[in-house]
């Protein structure tokens, strides 16, 4: 049972990491077209905390050089856009082979898992049995 709650946790995170990715990648190709369409300058760009929040990914590829990347990113946008982009393009197509190569693993956990999860009481069952059989609850 505790397998089966772990593969659909990584499942989940895994798809929440490549939609960020994706968002955020989206993001950028919006604030790019901004910047190449005159609508935003293309220097000293303010990077508001909604902007950062957007750009979350960033900080879990670039990890120790996120500040250096936020910095170039509101000096230089246009040139750090471009540079980010590739990067988070890469970093996406590792999670989703990784989804796929893990997906038939799942799978397989999750059918060899599916009968046992239909016992609704076995969490409550095993707490109860223990607590009865425990040598001190029977003691009075």
């Amino acid at each position: 049972m505790e397998m089966l709650f772990k593969c659909e946790d990584e499942h989940y995170e895994e798809d929440a990491q490549i939609l960020a990715l994706e968002y955020c990648k989206r993001t950028l190709e919006e604030l790019k077209e901004k910047i190449s369409s005159h609508e935003i300058p293309g220097e000293n760009l303010e990077i508001t905390p909604q902007l950062r929040s957007k750009l979350k990914p960033i900080e879990s590829i670039y990890q120790d050089d996120r500040d250096k990347i936020f910095q170039y990113l509101s000096i230089h946008p246009q040139r750090t856009i471009d540079i980010i982009i590739v990067r988070i393009s890469s970093v996406h197509e590792k999670k989703e082979k990784y989804l796929l190569e893990h997906i038939k693993q799942w799978k397989e956990i999750m059918e060899k898992n599916y009968y046992k999860s239909l016992d609704h009481r076995s969490f409550c069952f095993k707490q109860k049995e223990k607590k009865y059989l425990n040598p001190k609850s029977r003691i009075k």
